[in-house]
């Protein structure tokens, strides 16, 4: 186990902002970092499309601890495109207190006919561990979002599952103009859930949550295209979608006991977004 030698908050922040330059490219025009958070060196990796930034987030200590608290702002501005993603999973170590969780904040702007795609590898909940997370999204109009999120409830491969405290994550999205778009809030209970035995959660223990907003789309393509993806074995993996409030895009829950099914599920709506879009495939990432 591992744990601080002091009792101050360890803060961390990071502060990116991205904008077009004159040929088109998305660059990097501000960042900001504090230890242990750090981005990549910028990359173009897809074949017909040199104006999108890949991008990694990088956090360079063994995970989140006791009162840690990680404070992310990212910002789009007008007509940039960026993929962002993690290195690694994220690891959520043990609480030993009360009133002691990790935090994490996300503030996160798209302008107008920017297009962001945020793909965090998962979040791995260790025996004790508590966490708080808010995610504050600003959309502005003809404005483009592919978010997702996976949850490890425990160390499956040693046998820890749901023996963490909680999980309490919180995602906000508003327009420009402030108005509230749609509101995801989940409180996952841990060693005391009672139904973490249960056939559902028992057998599909890891939550997957993607949300696509593609106004230009549409939700009900959105929808068809996702409905359409094929289940390499629909007996691990449980997926459902729903279209958001106003109609603004849609929603997927997946549940399923490999990560990799999850993984796999949320790059195929990607790409089938993508595709809808006249748009390269993903290309491959390396992690």
């Amino acid at each position: 186990m591992i744990s601080r030698t002091i009792n101050n908050l360890a803060t961390s922040k990071l502060d990116l902002k991205v904008r077009c330059s004159l040929s088109g490219q998305t660059k990097i025009f501000h960042q900001y970092t504090t230890h242990p958070l750090r981005v990549s060196n910028p990359f173009r990796l897809d074949k017909n499309n040199s104006h999108r930034l890949y991008l990694y987030l990088r956090n360079n200590s063994p995970g989140l601890l006791a009162e840690d608290e990680l404070n992310l702002a990212v910002q789009l501005e007008q007509g940039s495109q960026l993929y962002l993603t993690e290195q690694a999973a994220t690891k959520v170590h043990p609480v030993l207190e009360q009133n002691a969780a990790a935090q994490v904040n996300y503030q996160i702007t798209i302008a107008e006919n920017a297009s962001l795609e945020f793909v965090p590898e998962p979040l791995i909940l260790y025996a004790d561990a508590a966490l708080k997370q808010t995610t504050n999204i600003t959309i502005y109009p003809n404005s483009n979002l592919f978010w997702s999120e996976i949850v490890i409830p425990g160390r499956l491969a040693r046998g820890e599952s749901y023996k963490f405290n909680y999980y309490d994550s919180c995602l906000n999205v508003t327009s420009s103009e402030g108005q509230l778009l749609f509101k995801d809030r989940s409180y996952l209970e841990g060693k005391n859930n009672q139904f973490k035995n249960s056939s559902l959660f028992a057998a599909h223990s890891i939550m997957g949550t993607a949300i696509a907003v593609y106004p230009e789309i549409g939700c009900h393509k959105l929808q068809k295209a996702i409905d359409n993806i094929v289940i390499a074995d629909k007996n691990e993996a449980i997926v459902a979608t729903s279209t958001l409030p106003y109609e603004q895009g849609i929603i997927i829950r997946a549940l399923s006991n490999k990560s990799e099914q999850i993984k796999n599920y949320f790059r195929s709506a990607l790409n089938s977004i993508r595709s809808l879009q006249d748009d390269s495939a993903l290309p491959y990432i390396a992690k």
